[in-house]
């Protein structure tokens, strides 16, 4: 249950069209944001002022989600499955 959270953590209200990113109206800036695994807890990753940064922002921090998950699941799921994570 804890992967399949991980994998769709989008939520319904996203109108930026990327994962981890909103946008504050009042500021007029993009906010980021990101559940950590091993706390699962929300942490705040700052504010940029355009989609692009905050999405890249976003990304790098999911690809170190991504490795954590990747460690976890070793011994778990097919080596196949694990080294096609990256």
């Amino acid at each position: 249950p804890e992967l399949n959270k991980f994998m769709t953590n989008i939520k319904s209200t996203n109108t930026t069209g990327e994962t981890g990113v909103t946008w504050h109206k009042r500021d007029r800036v993009f906010e980021v944001n990101i559940k950590y695994v091993l706390t699962d807890v929300f942490t705040y990753l700052g504010r940029y002022n355009t989609l692009e940064e905050g999405a890249n922002i976003y990304k790098k921090a999911r690809i170190e989600q991504c490795n954590i998950w990747k460690s976890r699941m070793r011994g778990i799921l097919p080596k196949e499955a694990v080294l096609g994570i990256k």
